[in-house]
């Protein structure tokens, strides 16, 4: 049995806020096209990130640790469409504090699927690296993002250093209708695979010496 409470809110900023993503007691809530901020609900501390530049729509976001620490990085997918190319597909990268003063973004290279096939791997038709309209995991120092096919796409932050990667052995086909989420629990990644109506739920751990889900 879940229990409901009822918060009254005065601050403005949260009205008409969408909830992206919690972690450690801090939510991550946009308002309108360009306003980032966390959000504590036990503390009411708010902590405003840069707008998002313009020419960008936001996807999926996250953020690696707790808000207020001095190296909590914060990711978003921008342009997060099924009918843009790849290439157009953007990382958002900034700090929280007050050095974060905007976004630095890095746009994913493109991947050709050939790579895949000629390792042994087969059975999808897309070209593209499309990311499912989920969240990004942070996950063991890097943030992994899953496609339509179960194949998942590595960003690394370090500082000013930004690399993307495609883990192509994890590939495991999935329904594109049926929405699946990576989640972080105990220590594992894990894959949920929600299916039609949410009548069945299938759960996968990835098996990080191989890089495939089981």
């Amino acid at each position: 049995m879940h229990d409901k409470y009822l918060m009254k809110l005065s601050d403005n900023l949260l009205l008409g806020a969408t909830i992206r993503f919690s972690k450690n007691g801090w939510l991550l809530l946009s308002s309108g096209k360009k306003i980032v901020f966390f959000y504590n609900p036990f503390t009411r501390a708010t902590i405003r990130l840069p707008d998002l530049p313009d020419g960008h729509t936001l996807g999926g976001i996250s953020f690696s640790s707790l808000a207020t620490s001095p190296g909590c990085v914060v990711i978003a997918i921008s342009n997060w469409h099924d009918w843009v190319r790849h290439s157009d597909i953007s990382f958002l990268v900034t700090e929280t504090g007050k050095s974060a003063k905007c976004w630095t973004t890095t746009p994913t290279p493109s991947f050709d699927y050939e790579s895949l096939q000629e390792s042994g791997t087969t059975g999808t038709s897309m070209h593209d690296f499309m990311p499912c309209i989920n969240n990004p995991v942070f996950y063991k120092g890097d943030f992994y993002c899953l496609d339509y096919n179960g194949m998942l796409g590595v960003l690394s932050a370090k500082g000013d250093d930004f690399s993307w990667k495609i883990l192509p052995k994890s590939l495991k086909q999935f329904s594109a209708i049926y929405p699946s989420y990576l989640v972080e629990c105990d220590d594992k990644l894990l894959l949920i695979n929600v299916g039609q109506s949410g009548k069945s739920i299938e759960i996968y751990r990835l098996d990080e010496p191989k890089m495939v889900w089981i």
